[in-house]
């Protein structure tokens, strides 16, 4: 089960928004392996990213 909670909704840029927990291994094994390969694929693509900068 992911709960959101409401907190601040953005009003300035350092505030966090809607904040997520997770409750039960199921859903936090999840999203362990999911941002592991978000953080892979982000990985893959950081050339790319950083000649956007075209320096």
């Amino acid at each position: 089960m992911v709960v959101h909670l409401a907190v601040g909704e953005g009003k300035r840029h350092d505030d966090p928004g809607v904040l997520r927990v997770l409750f039960g291994a199921a859903p936090t094994h999840m999203v362990k392996n999911l941002y592991a390969e978000r953080l892979r694929t982000w990985a893959d693509w950081e050339p790319v990213a950083v000649a956007a900068d075209g320096d």
